[in-house]
């Protein structure tokens, strides 16, 4: 089947279980009219909501996609809209929210789980890859040809992954990472540098001071180019398998989180509730 190039699905976090509760119960999600707010939701090509779960929920739901439900209308509201009885000051009542109402939820007929229980807080997806039966949620994330290559080389050599991670540095340092390998030993980034982006002089000293700052945050950092999956598969291999090796392996998911592990600055976060 031909992938529907529209995101048609918005994968939403639920931080707080109250509000999971609450969202049970009203049928409806909110989210800050603030900048970041997910383009699909704006448009209101989405078509279908998702829920994604932190490390706050029981084992059937933490770190998981469970359930679903079809959009049935995108409205805008106040907080004082949402919450009549909510006794609060005029600026936090005036608040201005998209308010996603939805049809009863659904289950997934498998959960889709993040291998490392990481943060997320919107993933805009589509329809085929939400029901497609892929229980990780690495296929969720839009993939480039180079991407999609490397996806299977790592699937092939049965390497854990987690794709379009974020790395919080510091303050001023926040970097996207198209896979992050967790091992007991250390972490490794993975970049898929397709030629027409990478070759500017502006772009190579981006580069260049991304990986300083990563590598200085204990990050190994591996780039491979259009050429390498085109001509010499056989390097990519090599020295992925020696990186994993060094590391003594890849961490699963039930394994305890080691103090590496990112976290993700507040400052860089929309408050959704």
């Amino acid at each position: 089947m031909k992938e529907n190039i529209l995101n048609d699905v918005l994968v939403a976090a639920v931080p707080e279980v109250k509000d999971w509760l609450l969202l049970t119960e009203k049928l409806w999600y909110r989210i800050p009219n603030e900048n970041r707010v997910p383009s699909n939701i704006v448009d209101g090509t989405a078509k279908y909501i998702a829920f994604y779960h932190n490390s706050k929920y029981k084992d059937e739901l933490k770190y998981k996609i469970v359930h679903w439900a079809k959009i049935s209308q995108i409205v805008q509201a106040t907080r004082s809209d949402l919450f009549p009885k909510e006794t609060t000051n005029p600026h936090k009542a005036n608040r201005q929210y998209f308010k996603v109402e939805f049809e009863e939820l659904k289950e997934l007929e498998k959960p889709i789980v993040s291998r490392q229980g990481r943060r997320l807080l919107f993933v805009p997806t589509t329809s085929e890859k939400l029901f497609c039966g892929k229980t990780t949620i690495n296929h969720l994330f839009k993939t480039s040809h180079l991407e999609k290559k490397m996806v299977a080389i790592m699937e092939d050599m049965n390497i854990s992954f987690d794709r379009e991670w974020y790395e919080t540095v510091d303050d001023k340092h926040k970097y996207h990472l198209d896979f992050a390998i967790f091992c007991k030993l250390g972490k490794i980034d993975v970049e898929c540098d397709g030629n027409q982006y990478h070759m500017g002089d502006d772009n190579v000293h981006y580069d260049k001071t991304r990986n300083n700052e990563l590598e200085g945050d204990k990050w190994k950092v591996l780039r491979y180019t259009t050429k390498h999956f085109n001509e010499d598969e056989a390097h990519i291999r090599k020295t992925l398998r020696k990186a994993v090796v060094q590391y003594k392996g890849c961490l699963e998911l039930n394994e305890p989180q080691m103090s590496y592990n990112t976290t993700i600055d507040a400052k860089g976060q929309i408050r959704l509730f």
